[in-house]
């Protein structure tokens, strides 16, 4: 159990620590962010695009769809590289849902801290709605004001980063309080 609670931990402060750091860069470059990341994924469509078609035209006989889909593919990147801020709608979903499914895990490790008999397995419960709530309302609210948004992402990265330390902190600790009962009470029977 201390292995799968070690690999547990590790896991989760990694997590963490990436969702901090990104949510800041975020938080501080919101405009740049987002148009850097849609000019990077346009460019990286742009070259797919590009890939597809010259296949086909070497290889008319084995390859009788590239062309078409390089060229839609070349066509999606030219609008994403021209319009970047098309991919941060999307990133907007995506890191919300990522939030959300943060938002649950963590909800699970505090009833696990409640089972363990943590004492204040609330306060998890607590921070784990939230971030659900967060990742709920940057879906929600990027549609409506980008730059805002943007920025309400990289608050709502480092605010998941911040309850899953919390939350693992209060789930190792809960467990080793169980596993120093378990010892003591080997012990005591010996």
């Amino acid at each position: 159990m201390k292995e799968i609670l070690k690999r547990i931990k590790a896991d989760v402060v990694l997590s963490a620590l990436l969702c901090i750091i990104t949510g800041v860069v975020v938080m501080v470059w919101p405009a740049a962010i987002t148009i850097l990341l849609g000019r990077m994924i346009g460019l990286v469509l742009l070259i797919m695009g590009l890939a597809h078609a010259l296949s086909y035209l070497a290889n008319r006989e084995e390859n009788r769809i590239g062309l078409a889909s390089g060229v839609v593919v070349f066509a999606l990147g030219v609008l994403i590289f021209v319009r970047p801020e098309l991919v941060a709608q999307m990133v907007s979903v995506v890191v919300g849902v990522i939030l959300i499914m943060h938002g649950v895990g963590d909800l699970q490790l505090g009833l696990e801290s409640r089972r363990n008999g943590d004492d204040i397995w609330w306060l998890c419960i607590l921070l784990s709605a939230a971030t659900i709530l967060f990742g709920v309302f940057v879906i929600w609210k990027y549609f409506q004001v980008a730059k805002v948004a943007t920025w309400l992402v990289g608050l709502a990265l480092v605010f998941d980063g911040l309850g899953d330390l919390f939350v693992v902190y209060r789930v190792t600790k809960a467990a080793k309080r169980v596993l120093e009962e378990d010892a003591i009470d080997v012990e005591y029977k010996e």
